[in-house]
């Protein structure tokens, strides 16, 4: 699970994803579900309903596919700069109500490319380097 800051990051982290695995791990399909809405972190987990939304909604998904909530549609927009295919309302386990659901529409990278994308990662996720190497040279020689 990861959490970011806007909805056009998340929809835009997961196609990374997924255009990565496709073009350097054939073999390997996954699932990705992106929800938005309120939470509440505790001791650097994040809880709330969008994170079982989610999670529901990866479930719910095949292989190389990225299923998102309507309001991640909405919040996301054209900024994602993907299409969303409208999936219905689907009954999940475990929730109430059905969530009104969409196929983000991604495509494979074409050679070495990175699509473009540049997603800040959440902070969670930022690796600060531990260590700083500085070398001199001596004098005179």
């Amino acid at each position: 699970m990861a959490a970011f800051e806007s909805a056009t990051d998340a929809v835009r982290a997961a196609v990374a994803i997924q255009q990565r695995i496709a073009r350097d791990f054939h073999d390997l399909h996954i699932r990705v579900g992106v929800a938005a809405g309120d939470v509440s972190w505790e001791d650097g987990d994040c809880f709330g309903m969008p994170v079982v939304t989610a999670s529901h909604l990866q479930a719910r998904a095949d292989g190389d596919q990225i299923i998102a909530s309507a309001l991640v549609r909405l919040l996301a927009g054209d900024r994602a700069g993907v299409g969303f295919r409208p999936l219905g309302s689907l009954e999940l386990a475990g929730l109430n109500d059905p969530v009104e659901a969409y196929e983000v529409e991604w495509s494979p990278l074409d050679g070495d490319g990175d699509g473009g994308f540049r997603v800040p990662l959440p902070g969670a996720l930022v690796v600060a380097p531990s260590l700083v190497l500085l070398a001199r040279t001596a004098r005179g020689r």
